[in-house]
Protein backbone atom coordinates (compact mmCIF):
# COMPACT_ATOMS: atom_id res chain seq x y z
CA UNK A 1 0.00 0.00 0.00
CA UNK A 2 1.18 3.52 -0.90
CA UNK A 3 1.62 5.48 1.83
CA UNK A 4 0.39 8.90 1.05
CA UNK A 5 0.67 12.06 3.45
CA UNK A 6 -2.13 14.36 2.19
CA UNK A 7 -1.82 17.93 2.64
CA UNK A 8 -5.46 18.25 2.95
CA UNK A 9 -8.45 15.97 2.56
CA UNK A 10 -11.69 16.79 1.70
CA UNK A 11 -13.82 13.50 2.65
CA UNK A 12 -11.89 10.42 1.49
CA UNK A 13 -10.21 12.57 -1.28
CA UNK A 14 -7.01 14.24 -0.69
CA UNK A 15 -4.80 16.50 -2.32
CA UNK A 16 -0.51 16.18 -2.72
CA UNK A 17 1.70 18.04 -4.77
CA UNK A 18 3.35 15.62 -7.09
CA UNK A 19 2.25 12.17 -6.42
CA UNK A 20 4.10 8.82 -7.64
CA UNK A 21 1.84 7.80 -10.55
CA UNK A 22 2.12 7.45 -14.45
CA UNK A 23 2.42 9.63 -17.38
CA UNK A 24 -1.17 9.88 -18.05
CA UNK A 25 -2.37 10.59 -13.70
CA UNK A 26 -3.02 7.19 -12.77
CA UNK A 27 -1.70 7.34 -8.75
CA UNK A 28 -2.39 3.03 -8.56
CA UNK A 29 -4.75 0.21 -9.49
CA UNK A 30 -7.49 -1.60 -8.32
CA UNK A 31 -8.91 -1.37 -4.58
CA UNK A 32 -5.04 0.29 -3.58
CA UNK A 33 -5.62 3.07 -5.67
CA UNK A 34 -5.18 5.82 -2.99
CA UNK A 35 -7.54 8.81 -3.47
CA UNK A 36 -5.23 11.76 -4.20
CA UNK A 37 -5.52 14.47 -6.17
CA UNK A 38 -2.09 15.71 -7.52
CA UNK A 39 -2.29 19.65 -7.00
CA UNK A 40 0.76 20.05 -9.19
CA UNK A 41 -0.56 18.44 -12.04
CA UNK A 42 -3.80 20.63 -11.51
CA UNK A 43 -1.51 23.57 -11.72
CA UNK A 44 0.16 22.56 -14.51
CA UNK A 45 -2.75 22.41 -16.36
CA UNK A 46 -4.08 25.65 -15.35
CA UNK A 47 -0.87 27.47 -16.51
CA UNK A 48 -0.92 25.59 -20.05
CA UNK A 49 -4.54 26.47 -20.47
CA UNK A 50 -3.87 29.94 -19.91
CA UNK A 51 -0.96 30.11 -22.34
CA UNK A 52 -3.34 27.98 -25.07
CA UNK A 53 -5.78 30.85 -24.60
CA UNK A 54 -3.34 33.82 -24.86
CA UNK A 55 -1.34 32.12 -28.27
CA UNK A 56 -4.56 30.66 -29.96
CA UNK A 57 -6.87 33.25 -29.41
CA UNK A 58 -4.63 36.10 -29.13
CA UNK A 59 -2.98 35.15 -32.82
CA UNK A 60 -6.99 35.33 -33.67
CA UNK A 61 -7.31 38.28 -32.32
CA UNK A 62 -4.21 39.91 -33.98
CA UNK A 63 -5.00 38.24 -37.52
CA UNK A 64 -8.83 37.35 -37.59
CA UNK A 65 -10.08 34.49 -39.19
CA UNK A 66 -12.02 35.59 -42.48
CA UNK A 67 -9.38 34.37 -45.44
CA UNK A 68 -7.70 31.51 -46.09
CA UNK A 69 -4.38 32.71 -45.30
CA UNK A 70 -5.66 34.12 -41.72
CA UNK A 71 -7.32 31.18 -41.24
CA UNK A 72 -3.95 28.84 -41.50
CA UNK A 73 -2.04 31.25 -39.82
CA UNK A 74 -4.65 30.77 -36.78
CA UNK A 75 -4.63 26.99 -37.08
CA UNK A 76 -0.78 26.43 -36.95
CA UNK A 77 -0.74 28.52 -34.33
CA UNK A 78 -3.31 26.54 -32.29
CA UNK A 79 -1.78 22.94 -33.18
CA UNK A 80 1.83 24.59 -32.64
CA UNK A 81 0.94 25.58 -29.38
CA UNK A 82 -0.37 21.49 -28.22
CA UNK A 83 2.53 20.40 -29.04
CA UNK A 84 5.04 23.26 -27.28
CA UNK A 85 2.63 23.16 -24.11
CA UNK A 86 2.59 18.93 -24.01
CA UNK A 87 5.74 18.41 -24.09
CA UNK A 88 6.63 21.13 -21.59
CA UNK A 89 3.65 20.32 -18.57
CA UNK A 90 3.32 16.52 -20.11
CA UNK A 91 5.41 14.64 -17.62
CA UNK A 92 3.46 17.10 -14.85
CA UNK A 93 0.36 16.34 -15.57
CA UNK A 94 -0.08 14.22 -18.93
CA UNK A 95 -1.08 17.56 -20.74
CA UNK A 96 -4.27 16.89 -21.12
CA UNK A 97 -5.09 21.10 -21.60
CA UNK A 98 -8.88 20.07 -23.18
CA UNK A 99 -11.59 19.20 -20.86
CA UNK A 100 -12.64 16.66 -23.51
CA UNK A 101 -9.56 14.76 -23.46
CA UNK A 102 -9.71 14.67 -19.81
CA UNK A 103 -13.26 13.19 -19.84
CA UNK A 104 -12.26 10.67 -22.67
CA UNK A 105 -9.14 9.83 -20.15
CA UNK A 106 -11.19 9.25 -17.42
CA UNK A 107 -14.01 7.63 -19.03
CA UNK A 108 -11.18 5.20 -20.09
CA UNK A 109 -9.69 4.64 -16.76
CA UNK A 110 -6.57 6.60 -17.55
CA UNK A 111 -7.44 9.15 -15.04
CA UNK A 112 -9.03 9.10 -11.77
CA UNK A 113 -12.81 10.87 -12.16
CA UNK A 114 -11.32 13.35 -8.66
CA UNK A 115 -8.34 13.95 -10.97
CA UNK A 116 -10.47 14.66 -13.93
CA UNK A 117 -12.79 17.34 -12.07
CA UNK A 118 -9.69 19.00 -10.47
CA UNK A 119 -8.21 19.22 -13.74
CA UNK A 120 -11.15 20.40 -15.56
CA UNK A 121 -11.71 23.18 -13.15
CA UNK A 122 -8.17 24.07 -13.40
CA UNK A 123 -8.62 24.32 -17.33
CA UNK A 124 -11.25 26.62 -17.08
CA UNK A 125 -9.79 28.73 -14.70
CA UNK A 126 -7.12 28.69 -16.92
CA UNK A 127 -9.42 29.70 -20.19
CA UNK A 128 -10.45 32.77 -17.73
CA UNK A 129 -7.12 34.13 -16.87
CA UNK A 130 -5.69 33.40 -20.60
CA UNK A 131 -8.71 35.98 -21.66
CA UNK A 132 -8.41 38.65 -19.27
CA UNK A 133 -4.89 38.54 -20.26
CA UNK A 134 -5.76 38.69 -24.50
CA UNK A 135 -8.54 41.73 -22.24
CA UNK A 136 -5.43 43.88 -21.20
CA UNK A 137 -3.18 42.72 -24.26
CA UNK A 138 -6.11 43.44 -27.59
CA UNK A 139 -8.31 46.59 -26.56
CA UNK A 140 -11.79 46.17 -28.89
CA UNK A 141 -10.63 48.32 -31.30
CA UNK A 142 -7.33 45.79 -31.89
CA UNK A 143 -9.59 42.90 -31.69
CA UNK A 144 -9.94 41.51 -34.92
CA UNK A 145 -12.25 38.69 -34.02
CA UNK A 146 -14.20 41.51 -31.73
CA UNK A 147 -14.98 38.60 -29.05
CA UNK A 148 -11.16 37.20 -28.23
CA UNK A 149 -11.84 34.51 -30.36
CA UNK A 150 -14.76 32.87 -29.27
CA UNK A 151 -16.36 30.30 -31.11
CA UNK A 152 -19.18 31.43 -33.25
CA UNK A 153 -21.02 29.08 -35.52
CA UNK A 154 -21.01 30.22 -39.01
CA UNK A 155 -23.33 27.88 -40.65
CA UNK A 156 -26.16 25.67 -39.12
CA UNK A 157 -25.98 24.56 -35.49
CA UNK A 158 -26.48 21.00 -37.11
CA UNK A 159 -23.19 21.33 -39.34
CA UNK A 160 -21.40 22.68 -36.37
CA UNK A 161 -22.38 20.13 -33.54
CA UNK A 162 -21.23 16.95 -36.08
CA UNK A 163 -18.37 19.15 -37.16
CA UNK A 164 -17.46 19.41 -33.27
CA UNK A 165 -18.13 15.87 -32.34
CA UNK A 166 -15.71 14.30 -35.79
CA UNK A 167 -13.10 16.81 -34.45
CA UNK A 168 -13.32 16.00 -30.97
CA UNK A 169 -13.31 12.16 -31.96
CA UNK A 170 -10.17 12.41 -33.99
CA UNK A 171 -8.31 14.67 -31.52
CA UNK A 172 -9.21 11.75 -28.55
CA UNK A 173 -8.27 9.07 -30.69
CA UNK A 174 -4.59 10.01 -31.88
CA UNK A 175 -4.22 10.97 -28.13
CA UNK A 176 -5.26 7.10 -27.81
CA UNK A 177 -2.85 5.23 -30.44
CA UNK A 178 0.13 7.36 -30.02
CA UNK A 179 0.46 8.64 -26.23
CA UNK A 180 -1.29 5.57 -24.40
CA UNK A 181 -1.49 2.58 -25.92
CA UNK A 182 1.33 0.68 -24.85
CA UNK A 183 1.66 -0.47 -29.07
CA UNK A 184 2.24 3.36 -30.32
CA UNK A 185 5.45 3.37 -32.63
CA UNK A 186 5.70 6.86 -32.37
CA UNK A 187 7.85 7.29 -29.18
CA UNK A 188 9.30 11.04 -28.57
CA UNK A 189 6.49 12.18 -31.09
CA UNK A 190 3.27 11.49 -29.70
CA UNK A 191 3.14 15.40 -29.20
CA UNK A 192 3.99 15.94 -32.98
CA UNK A 193 0.86 13.98 -33.82
CA UNK A 194 -1.64 15.30 -31.36
CA UNK A 195 -0.29 18.98 -32.09
CA UNK A 196 -0.74 18.66 -36.32
CA UNK A 197 -4.10 16.56 -35.50
CA UNK A 198 -5.40 20.34 -33.77
CA UNK A 199 -3.72 21.96 -36.71
CA UNK A 200 -5.54 19.40 -39.27
CA UNK A 201 -8.71 20.45 -37.05
CA UNK A 202 -8.96 24.02 -37.59
CA UNK A 203 -8.20 23.99 -40.64
CA UNK A 204 -11.78 22.05 -41.52
CA UNK A 205 -13.37 23.85 -38.77
CA UNK A 206 -12.51 27.28 -38.38
CA UNK A 207 -14.82 28.03 -41.39
CA UNK A 208 -17.99 25.99 -40.23
CA UNK A 209 -17.99 27.74 -36.10
CA UNK A 210 -14.13 28.65 -34.97
CA UNK A 211 -13.07 25.13 -34.34
CA UNK A 212 -13.71 24.19 -30.72
CA UNK A 213 -13.13 20.28 -30.17
CA UNK A 214 -12.17 22.18 -26.46
CA UNK A 215 -15.16 23.16 -24.41
CA UNK A 216 -12.49 25.12 -21.72
CA UNK A 217 -10.63 26.53 -24.33
CA UNK A 218 -14.00 28.06 -25.81
CA UNK A 219 -15.60 28.89 -22.10
CA UNK A 220 -13.19 31.97 -21.22
CA UNK A 221 -13.05 33.77 -24.19
CA UNK A 222 -16.86 33.37 -24.34
CA UNK A 223 -17.56 34.97 -20.73
CA UNK A 224 -14.90 37.67 -20.53
CA UNK A 225 -15.81 38.83 -24.29
CA UNK A 226 -19.24 38.92 -22.91
CA UNK A 227 -18.92 41.11 -19.69
CA UNK A 228 -16.34 43.43 -22.25
CA UNK A 229 -19.36 43.79 -24.38
CA UNK A 230 -17.25 46.05 -27.11
CA UNK A 231 -19.03 48.53 -29.39
CA UNK A 232 -18.06 45.71 -32.16
CA UNK A 233 -19.14 43.00 -30.13
CA UNK A 234 -20.25 40.03 -32.33
CA UNK A 235 -22.91 38.19 -30.79
CA UNK A 236 -23.73 34.27 -30.46
CA UNK A 237 -20.58 33.13 -28.39
CA UNK A 238 -21.98 32.39 -25.55
CA UNK A 239 -25.80 31.21 -27.50
CA UNK A 240 -23.56 28.64 -28.68
CA UNK A 241 -21.56 27.34 -25.56
CA UNK A 242 -23.30 25.05 -25.08
CA UNK A 243 -22.04 23.13 -28.50
CA UNK A 244 -19.15 23.45 -27.63
CA UNK A 245 -19.32 21.42 -24.98
CA UNK A 246 -21.98 18.94 -25.58
CA UNK A 247 -20.37 17.99 -29.06
CA UNK A 248 -16.66 17.72 -28.09
CA UNK A 249 -17.84 15.71 -25.10
CA UNK A 250 -20.03 13.37 -27.35
CA UNK A 251 -16.51 12.99 -29.39
CA UNK A 252 -14.69 12.14 -26.59
CA UNK A 253 -16.57 9.01 -25.50
CA UNK A 254 -17.27 7.57 -29.03
CA UNK A 255 -13.63 7.73 -29.15
CA UNK A 256 -13.28 5.73 -26.21
CA UNK A 257 -15.65 3.27 -27.49
CA UNK A 258 -13.87 2.71 -30.55
CA UNK A 259 -10.14 2.29 -29.02
CA UNK A 260 -11.85 -0.40 -26.83
CA UNK A 261 -11.47 -2.27 -30.12
CA UNK A 262 -7.91 -1.43 -31.07
CA UNK A 263 -7.10 -2.22 -27.98
CA UNK A 264 -3.74 -4.10 -27.49
CA UNK A 265 -3.40 -7.80 -25.16
CA UNK A 266 -1.81 -6.96 -21.65
CA UNK A 267 1.44 -9.10 -21.29
CA UNK A 268 -1.28 -12.14 -19.34
CA UNK A 269 -3.86 -12.11 -22.36
CA UNK A 270 -6.08 -9.40 -20.98
CA UNK A 271 -7.53 -6.96 -22.32
CA UNK A 272 -6.03 -3.01 -21.43
CA UNK A 273 -9.52 -1.35 -22.30
CA UNK A 274 -11.87 1.14 -20.07
CA UNK A 275 -9.02 1.24 -17.54
CA UNK A 276 -7.58 -1.95 -17.20
CA UNK A 277 -4.58 -0.17 -16.19
CA UNK A 278 -0.95 -2.84 -16.08
CA UNK A 279 0.92 -2.21 -13.00
CA UNK A 280 5.24 -3.50 -13.15
CA UNK A 281 4.04 -6.13 -10.44
CA UNK A 282 1.62 -7.20 -12.58
CA UNK A 283 4.03 -7.55 -15.44
CA UNK A 284 6.33 -8.93 -13.58
CA UNK A 285 4.93 -10.95 -10.28
CA UNK A 286 7.98 -12.52 -8.60
CA UNK A 287 9.46 -8.70 -7.94
CA UNK A 288 8.34 -7.52 -4.56
CA UNK A 289 6.86 -10.98 -3.77
CA UNK A 290 10.19 -12.83 -2.29
CA UNK A 291 9.97 -15.23 -5.17
CA UNK A 292 12.51 -15.89 -8.40
CA UNK A 293 12.34 -14.21 -11.61
CA UNK A 294 11.01 -17.82 -13.27
CA UNK A 295 7.12 -16.29 -13.59
CA UNK A 296 8.61 -12.70 -14.94
CA UNK A 297 10.47 -14.36 -17.77
CA UNK A 298 7.61 -16.11 -19.17
CA UNK A 299 6.39 -12.79 -20.96
CA UNK A 300 4.95 -13.11 -24.29
CA UNK A 301 7.36 -11.86 -26.89
CA UNK A 302 7.94 -7.93 -27.37
CA UNK A 303 8.13 -7.76 -23.45
CA UNK A 304 11.36 -8.68 -22.82
CA UNK A 305 13.39 -4.90 -22.41
CA UNK A 306 10.03 -4.02 -20.25
CA UNK A 307 11.70 -6.00 -17.24
CA UNK A 308 14.92 -3.96 -17.94
CA UNK A 309 12.86 -0.51 -17.76
CA UNK A 310 11.14 -1.39 -14.57
CA UNK A 311 14.83 -2.33 -12.73
CA UNK A 312 15.98 1.13 -14.60
CA UNK A 313 12.50 2.71 -12.44
CA UNK A 314 13.44 1.25 -9.15
CA UNK A 315 17.13 1.98 -9.53
CA UNK A 316 17.69 -1.30 -7.83
CA UNK A 317 16.40 -4.32 -9.75
CA UNK A 318 14.46 -5.34 -6.36
CA UNK A 319 10.92 -4.49 -5.73
CA UNK A 320 8.80 -2.73 -8.28
CA UNK A 321 7.20 0.53 -7.15
CA UNK A 322 3.83 0.08 -8.08
CA UNK A 323 3.44 2.55 -10.58
CA UNK A 324 1.38 2.12 -14.06
CA UNK A 325 3.85 0.54 -16.55
CA UNK A 326 2.61 2.33 -19.74
CA UNK A 327 5.98 2.41 -21.83
CA UNK A 328 4.61 4.80 -24.87
CA UNK A 329 2.97 7.31 -22.73
CA UNK A 330 6.76 7.50 -20.27
CA UNK A 331 8.69 7.33 -23.94
CA UNK A 332 6.39 10.20 -25.04
CA UNK A 333 8.62 12.51 -22.16
CA UNK A 334 11.93 10.37 -22.45
CA UNK A 335 10.55 8.78 -19.21
CA UNK A 336 11.37 5.10 -20.11
CA UNK A 337 14.32 2.99 -20.67
CA UNK A 338 15.66 1.15 -23.56
CA UNK A 339 13.27 3.15 -26.22
CA UNK A 340 14.09 1.52 -29.01
CA UNK A 341 14.60 -2.19 -28.14
CA UNK A 342 11.30 -2.50 -26.40
CA UNK A 343 9.62 -4.06 -29.76
CA UNK A 344 12.82 -5.99 -31.50
CA UNK A 345 11.16 -9.55 -31.19
CA UNK A 346 7.90 -7.99 -33.02
CA UNK A 347 9.95 -5.58 -35.88
CA UNK A 348 8.17 -2.71 -34.44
Amino acid sequence: MMNIASLQSIGNVGFRWGIDRSIMGMAATGEARPKVIDTKAVCAEFVAMTMFVVIGCGTACVNGASTGETRLIVAFAFGMAILVLAYSIGHHSGGHINCAVTFALVLQGQVPWYQGIANTIAQMLGSVAGSIILLIIFPCELDLTTTLGTNIIARSRSEAFAAEVFGTFILCFVVFETAVTPQASCGKNACIAIGFTVFLAHVLMLPIDGCSINPTRSFGPAIISKIRSCENYTEGGLDDLWIMWLAPLIGAAVAVIIQAAFAPPTPKGGFTSFGAMTTEKDVYPARGTGGDDAEADQLPDGWETEKTAATSRTGTGGAATGRPCWPSCMRVFGMEAGLSARRTSTGH
